[in-house]
């Protein structure tokens, strides 16, 4: 129905605070592979105003080299676990 609202994308910024038991992964859409999402680095190049997607472009995947990476945030633990608080 249109594009997003400027105002409304997601920011770098917002990628910086992680909630405690969790973790920012890179998935790659290709082949699935999972790595550390390196927030810090995209921060120092991009800045804290980039939309996130537009920062995720430049990402490659280290398996497959593919351009496809999507930003997810990973518990560490399952639910029921005693170590979830």
């Amino acid at each position: 129905m249109g594009s997003r609202a400027s105002e409304r994308l997601p920011r770098l910024a917002s990628l910086r605070k992680t909630p405690r038991g969790f973790v920012r992964m890179a998935v790659c859409l290709n082949c699935q592979h999972m790595a550390p999402l390196p927030v810090r680095d995209l921060v120092r190049r991009y800045g804290e105003v980039c939309p996130v997607e537009m920062a995720l472009i430049h990402l490659r995947c280290e398996e497959c080299q593919g351009s496809k990476v999507e930003a997810r945030l990973v518990p560490l633990c399952e639910p029921g676990c005693r170590r979830w608080r």
